[in-house]
């Protein structure tokens, strides 16, 4: 259909852009510093009062921890998920103790597997996670380990991730690229794994909590967020009543320091991860981070 217009044929798509042409015009002109002097747009009035200000960096200061269970977004599915709760983030960050509290207090929560309330996986953090799909649950908590006790249990357990499926979820999440990432040192590795999975995880989670944060006040706070019912609780005694077993620990080692990291970096990338894994720590509010 064509509509005529001053005695010329005008075809309702070339009227449309015409319109857009002047639209991007008229933006333009006002980010170029132009001002209209008939014009009463706040914002073009702002615009306008930028262009002789330099840009500058503000340094925010890191905030007062408030609470052990740290949030920053709603949930997104509102209460329309298959389950309540899933924690994950990397492995050897006590996703089984959390499990094992969380059912012990009445709320079955899985460990690698999915129970009635849901499951603390790390194994969801992964980019190309077939295992647990993290959009079926209501609520998503990150889990963090300190970097070097994550690496001290791996030192213990000299895990090479070769198990079904395992492999390829691993290397398939890291953030370096893979022929690079098989020539580094084992230790490395583990962080690079580290680093990864706290980050992939913190994409999809809602709040992160820290594994040495693990007390009454953490699970009273994780309870109420998951909206689990009758969370008023004595969740000290009932984490006290539990046995003080970790799978890794009677075979954890010692031996991972900053300085132990440091002197035996030989790479430019083994020199990038450790790095990011000290500005990482600091982030998530530890204070022995090699710095």
């Amino acid at each position: 259909m064509f509509h005529t217009v001053n005695g010329n044929t005008m075809s309702i798509r070339t009227r449309l852009m015409v319109a857009t042409l002047i639209v991007l015009v008229v933006l333009q002109l006002s980010f170029s510093g132009i001002s209209f002097s008939k014009s009463t747009h706040e914002d073009t009035k702002y615009l306008n009062s930028l262009q002789d200000k330099p840009a500058k960096f503000i340094d925010f200061p890191q905030q007062k921890e408030v609470s052990k269970l740290q949030c920053w977004r709603k949930s997104g599915l509102n209460g329309r998920g298959r389950f309540d709760l899933l924690i994950t983030g990397c492995g050897y960050s006590s996703t089984g103790f959390f499990s094992k509290v969380l059912t012990a207090a009445g709320y079955p929560i899985g460990h690698e597997f999915m129970a009635t309330h849901g499951t603390s996986d790390w194994r969801a953090a992964g980019r190309k996670n077939t295992i647990i799909h993290p959009f079926q649950f209501n609520h998503v908590v990150l889990l963090v380990r300190h970097p070097l006790k994550v690496l001290n249990s791996w030192f213990g357990t000299k895990w090479n991730f070769h198990i079904g499926g395992i492999t390829e979820l691993q290397e398939d999440s890291i953030m370096q690229d893979r022929e690079a990432y098989h020539n580094i040192s084992n230790e490395f590795k583990v962080l690079e794994w580290w680093l990864s999975f706290n980050l992939l995880g913190e994409n999809i989670a809602e709040c992160r909590m820290r594994s040495e944060d693990v007390g009454g006040e953490l699970l009273q706070q994780l309870c109420n967020r998951a909206e689990l019912p009758n969370c008023a609780k004595n969740w000290t005694e009932i984490a006290d009543t539990l046995p003080k077993y970790n799978s890794h620990t009677k075979k954890q080692d010692s031996r991972a320091t900053w300085d132990y990291l440091e002197e035996i970096a030989s790479t430019d990338m083994e020199m990038a991860i450790l790095n990011h894994t000290k500005h990482e720590c600091l982030r998530f509010n530890y204070s022995d981070c090699g710095t």
